[in-house]
């Protein structure tokens, strides 16, 4: 004490006033820059907080008040993918859910009283990866139809088919002359959808 006491005296008067001038300034800044910057600070993250907190309780408000639409849409979504489900070939291998693929379309053709003359997987596409879901190219031929209307069947039973999804494309057809009724060819890629069970 008696150091700073010392050291004031040997102060010139105008030193000592700039000195007196500058101690509150001092004491304000130190308290302004400890105390008041940082409860405003504070104050203003807290603001922040606050406001993000009530935006949340909106929303988890709207969704409350909208549980039973969200409710009754998911029931339809359910509804809805069990029916797709159902009409999707279900197998524990592509080669297996290729078998049932052909054996249901030569299946279709003799209702119709027609014989694939040829039938041969051509490739596959992948959908989605959980669940496994692919669709399924097939070439198939016929051969040798003889009558335009049951042809005509046919392609309608397996496009309108209520059991599965069919779909053809790049469908031909071909007849040896305008005169017979006999000598139609059909050549077709049928697509259709599996799910393989035994995918990961």
């Amino acid at each position: 004490m008696k150091k700073v006491r010392a050291f004031i005296e040997n102060l010139s008067r105008r030193e000592r006033v700039i000195l007196f001038a500058l101690i509150p300034l001092v004491g304000i800044s130190i308290i302004y820059f400890t105390l008041i910057v940082p409860f405003f600070a504070t104050r203003r993250d807290l603001g922040e907080r606050i406001a993000t907190q009530e935006m949340l309780l909106t929303k988890y408000r709207n969704l409350l008040s909208k549980e039973k639409d969200i409710k009754d849409h998911l029931r339809l979504l359910e509804k809805n993918y069990t029916s797709i489900s159902q009409r999707l070939y279900s197998a524990s291998t592509e080669e297996l859910a290729n078998a049932k693929i052909q054996s249901d379309v030569k299946g279709i053709a003799q209702r119709n009283g027609l014989s694939v003359s040829r039938s041969m997987f051509q490739k596959k596409e992948l959908l989605s990866s959980v669940p496994h879901l692919v669709s399924m190219f097939v070439n198939i031929e016929i051969e040798d139809i003889n009558s335009a209307s049951r042809l005509q069947k046919f392609l309608y039973d397996v496009e309108s088919n209520a059991s599965r999804f069919f779909f053809f494309d790049d469908l031909q057809i071909s007849t040896r002359g305008f005169d017979t009724p006999s000598g139609l060819s059909l050549s077709a890629t049928l697509v259709t959808f599996a799910n393989i069970e035994g995918k990961p």
